[in-house]
C-alpha cells in the first residue's frame, strides 16, 4: 500500500517518507527490542510496522494540505494543541484512578508538542499526525497488539497505556526528515554515480611526435 499511494507523491515527498521510515524502524529496534519501552505481542517488531510509520507520516504531510486544513489551519491545530493538553491532564489526574497508571511520559511529550504547534511553520502537519497517532495507539493497546511498560526502563517514569502525547515523538521525527533530507542524494543520483564511467586519460604523445611539433 505504502508503495502504491507514493507513485502519486513528488519526489521530494517520496524521499522524506522513506527517509522517516528508516529512522522510525530504527527508533522501533532501538526502544522496542533494545530498551523495552513497549512490547508487541510476539516481543517481535512486525513487518507492517516501517510501512505504518510512511502511512502515517505520509497522512500527516497529505492532510496539511487539504482545502480544509488550509482554511481552518488555526482552528484545527489548536484543537489539536487543546485535545492532547485535556488527554495530558487527564492522565495526570483521573485516569490513573481509572487505569492505575499515571501518564508521565506524556506529561513530557506535552511541552515538545506544543513547541512545534505554535512555533513551527508546519503546525498542521504536526496536528494531523497528532489525530492518526492517537488514534492508532487507542486501537492498537486496544486490541493488545502492542502495550506499553507501566515504567519507562531508562528514565523510570510511570506512563500511560498508550501515553497521552505520543504525538511529540512524530514532532521529532519530522523534525529529523527535515535537517536530514537535503543531504540524502535521491535514488536517481545514487544509480547515476553507480554507473558513471571514469573517463579514458588522454594518451600522452611520443617523443617522435613531440619532436615533429617543435620542428614545426
Amino acid at each position: 500500500m505504502l508503495f502504491g499511494v507514493l507513485r502519486f507523491s513528488p519526489r521530494e515527498q517520496r524521499r522524506q517518507v522513506w527517509l522517516a521510515v528508516a529512522i522510525a524502524t530504527c527508533g522501533e529496534l532501538y526502544f522496542s527490542l533494545g530498551v523495552g519501552l513497549y512490547r508487541y505481542r510476539f516481543d517481535n517488531v512486525p513487518l507492517y510496522v516501517p510501512a505504518g510509520h510512511g502511512l502515517v507520516y505520509l497522512f500527516a504531510l497529505t492532510a496539511a494540505g487539504t482545502p480544509l486544513m488550509l482554511r481552518r489551519a488555526r482552528l484545527l491545530v489548536g484543537m489539536a494543541l487543546l485535545l492532547a493538553t485535556g488527554w495530558m491532564l487527564l492522565g495526570l489526574t483521573l485516569l490513573p484512578l481509572l487505569t492505575g497508571r499515571l501518564d508521565m511520559t506524556g506529561a513530557l511529550l506535552w511541552p515538545i508538542f506544543a513547541y512545534f504547534t505554535l512555533r513551527s511553520r508546519k503546525a498542521p502537519v504536526y496536528a494531523a499526525a497528532f489525530l492518526m497517532t492517537s488514534v492508532l495507539e487507542l486501537f492498537g493497546t486496544g486490541l493488545h497488539n502492542w502495550t506499553w511498560q507501566a515504567v519507562a526502563p531508562i528514565s523510570h517514569l510511570h506512563q500511560g497505556n498508550p501515553p497521552s502525547v505520543i504525538a511529540g515523538a512524530y514532532c521529532v521525527l519530522d523534525a529529523a526528515v527535515i535537517r536530514l533530507a537535503p543531504q540524502v542524494p535521491s535514488w536517481t543520483a545514487i544509480r547515476a554515480r553507480l554507473g558513471a564511467q571514469p573517463a579514458a586519460p588522454t594518451p600522452l604523445p611520443s617523443v617522435g611526435e613531440t619532436e615533429s611539433a617543435v620542428v614545426r
